[in-house]
């Protein structure tokens, strides 16, 4: 009987031995609730809008126009002179230059520009000059061939047929032309030069009445 309380007494002990320990409770870690967490999360969702924004507005064109031949200053600005572009400029340049879906069209070109250059707001002058328009009869061979409105030129005076006087001079530097006209069969050409706002002097006028005019293109 004895030994029979022995062997249940040691059986016991063993149950009690290989019972498994009870289960640690382990603590439950929420991450959103961790306020760093969320700051981080923002900080970084932050950074790739702003980068998104950055990279759109660097890609970004808009419409300009540039010089679509060789332009001279003092002509007239016509839809033909310029043709338009898609680039992404700066924005301190893209304010200085011509923008819009639509060109220019009127003014005259205030310097020269090589075709392909951007235009700058600079290189229109609104409206053309407003100034007495003074005629010369210009006789075959003394007007340069191609001239056009908007060209700028000299006017030299020599001397007539019934002049005395052996040396040409100049009367008129650098006034831009108005207007060139020929009659149909006419072998002389009539230029309309703009002599500004108070017009040409007397002597000019005397000049060009008795004497030879010869034109010279400056530009």
């Amino acid at each position: 009987m004895a030994s029979f309380n022995l062997l249940q007494d040691s059986h016991d002990m063993t149950t009690q031995t290989t019972l498994e320990p009870p289960a640690a409770k382990r603590l439950e870690h929420n991450p959103w609730r961790d306020k760093r967490v969320i700051i981080g999360l923002v900080v970084v969702l932050t950074s790739a809008v702003l980068g998104g924004l950055l990279s759109i507005r660097a890609s970004a064109t808009e419409t300009y126009w540039v010089a679509a031949r060789d332009l001279r200053a003092g002509h007239l600005v016509t839809a033909g002179d310029m043709r338009r572009i898609e680039v992404s400029v700066p924005n301190e340049v893209g304010d200085s230059l011509v923008a819009g879906a639509s060109a220019p069209s009127d003014g005259v070109w205030s310097h020269d520009l090589e075709q392909g250059t951007l235009i700058g707001k600079s290189a229109i002058r609104r409206g053309p000059s407003v100034g007495q328009r003074l005629p010369l009869r210009v006789a075959a061979g003394s007007l340069p061939a191609g001239l056009t409105t908007g060209d700028t030129v000299n006017i030299w005076v020599g001397p007539g047929q019934n002049s005395s006087e052996l040396d040409a001079r100049r009367v008129l530097t650098e006034v831009r032309v108005a207007g060139v006209a020929q009659e149909v069969g006419a072998v002389d050409s009539t230029v309309l030069v703009d002599v500004g706002e108070e017009g040409p002097t007397p002597e000019v006028v005397s000049a060009i009445s008795s004497g030879h005019v010869t034109v010279v293109h400056v530009r």
